[in-house]
């Protein structure tokens, strides 16, 4: 796995923010440091080199989500 980014925000529809490395493909599943699935990658958007992505969460816990702010996040670059 490698790093796809760092979160930078919640919504207020409960979608992870994350500024990204590279561009992603739609569906790609996201995990975090643990290798638990966060989520899957529902939108990449912005600057080419470093696009921010947004993830729909796999399992929307509010206090579980707002653990995530500022930590790295992980996916399949395949």
């Amino acid at each position: 796995m490698d790093t796809l980014g760092t979160v930078q925000d919640i919504t207020h529809t409960g979608m992870v923010v994350v500024r990204g490395k590279y561009a992603p493909r739609p569906g790609t599943r996201v995990f975090d440091s643990a290798k638990k699935e966060v989520g899957k990658v529902r939108r990449v958007f912005g600057p080419v080199k470093t696009p921010y992505i947004t993830v729909k969460p796999s399992r929307p816990k509010g206090e579980e989500l707002l653990k995530l702010m500022g930590k790295r996040v992980f996916a399949d670059k395949r």
